[in-house]
C-alpha cells in the first residue's frame, strides 16, 4: 500500500471516529482536511454564506466562531477515553479578531487545543489563520457543557421532531422592526440543519451572525469584529419565535470603534447575550 493510500485511510478513519463522537452533522459541520495528533485538532474551512453588507474580512466573525467552536468540540471529543457520542453545547466564548485584508472566501486553517475537560464541562482554545499569508485572523476560547446522548435526549425530549438527513443550511430571513431590532415569528428548520439530528436548534453562530449584522447597521460603515464575549443560556428551537436586539453603548461616532450590548430571545427567555466591539478598517497604508 502506498503512502497516499495509507493517508487517505487514516483521514477516513478520523472522520468516521468524529461522526460517532460528536453532535453536529453536515451541513452545519463543514470542516475539511481534519487531523488529530493526540494534542491538537486541525482543519480547513472557507465561508459558505454571501458577504455581509458591512462586515469586512475573509469570513464573517460569526462563521469564524462556528468553525472554531466545532473544531474545539472535535478536540474535546477526540480527547475522551471512549468513543461514545456526546453533545458539546457552547456556553461561553471569548472571540478576539484581527483585521485581515485577505479576500472574502479565502481558505482558513483552524487549530484547536483542549484546555480543560471533565465529565460535564470542557474548554478549548482555537486559532484561525489565512492559509496564504499565515496571518492570524481569530483567537477563540470556548466553554462547553458536555452531555451524554441519553442525558441530552432526556432533557430535551419535548423538542424532538424529525429532521431531513440531506437538508441544506440556510440563513435567517428576519423581519426588521427598527434599527437594532429584528424578529422571527417562528424559527424555521432549514437554518438548524445538522444542529441537531431530530432536535433542530438554531446554532449559536447563526444567532451571533444576526446580532453582528444588526449591530453593523447601527455603526453604518464598513467594520470588523475586534472582540466578542458571549454567554449562551438556552437553546432556541425550531418552531419557536425569536427576537434579536442590539444596543449601541454611548453616542455613535463615524470612524470610531464602538461597543454594543446584544441579546437573542425566544419568547421571554434570553437564549444568548453578547458584548460586541466593532472597529472600522484601518486606513490604507496604516
Amino acid at each position: 500500500m502506498d503512502s497516499g493510500s495509507t493517508f487517505r485511510q487514516l483521514r477516513k478513519g478520523i472522520e468516521s471516529e468524529l461522526a460517532a463522537r460528536i453532535c453536529v452533522r453536515p451541513p452545519y459541520f463543514a470542516l475539511r482536511s481534519v487531523a488529530w495528533n493526540g494534542r491538537e485538532f486541525s482543519a480547513v474551512a472557507s465561508t459558505e454564506f454571501p458577504p455581509s453588507a458591512r462586515e469586512v474580512g475573509p469570513m464573517r466573525a460569526a462563521e469564524l466562531g462556528r468553525h472554531g467552536a466545532i473544531a474545539g468540540l472535535c478536540a474535546l471529543a477526540m480527547s475522551q477515553g471512549d468513543s461514545a457520542r456526546r453533545y458539546y453545547l457552547a456556553s461561553t466564548a471569548h472571540y478576539a479578531g484581527f483585521y485581515s485584508r485577505a479576500s472574502y472566501g479565502a481558505e482558513l486553517g483552524f487549530v484547536a487545543r483542549v484546555e480543560e475537560l471533565s465529565k460535564r464541562t470542557g474548554r478549548a482554545t482555537v486559532s484561525a489563520t489565512d492559509l496564504v499569508s499565515g496571518e492570524t485572523v481569530m483567537e477563540l476560547s470556548v466553554g462547553y457543557i458536555v452531555l451524554s446522548e441519553p442525558m441530552f435526549e432526556r432533557l430535551y425530549r419535548g423538542h424532538r421532531q424529525p429532521t431531513e438527513a440531506r437538508a441544506r443550511l440556510a440563513s435567517l430571513n428576519t423581519a426588521r422592526i427598527s434599527p437594532g431590532l429584528r424578529s422571527l415569528a417562528a424559527v424555521p428548520t432549514a437554518p438548524c440543519a445538522g444542529h441537531f439530528d431530530n432536535y433542530p436548534a438554531l446554532p449559536l453562530a447563526i444567532v451571533l451572525s444576526e446580532l453582528v449584522e444588526i449591530s453593523s447597521e447601527l455603526i453604518g460603515i464598513p467594520c470588523w469584529v475586534r472582540e466578542a464575549r458571549v454567554e449562551a443560556r438556552d437553546l432556541c428551537w425550531a418552531g419557536q419565535p425569536a427576537r434579536f436586539e442590539s444596543l449601541l453603548e454611548g453616542p455613535s461616532t463615524l470612524g470610531v470603534e464602538s461597543g454594543y450590548q446584544c441579546r437573542a430571545l425566544s419568547d421571554a427567555t434570553v437564549c444568548a447575550e453578547m458584548r460586541l466591539i466593532l472597529s472600522p478598517p484601518p486606513k490604507l497604508g496604516s
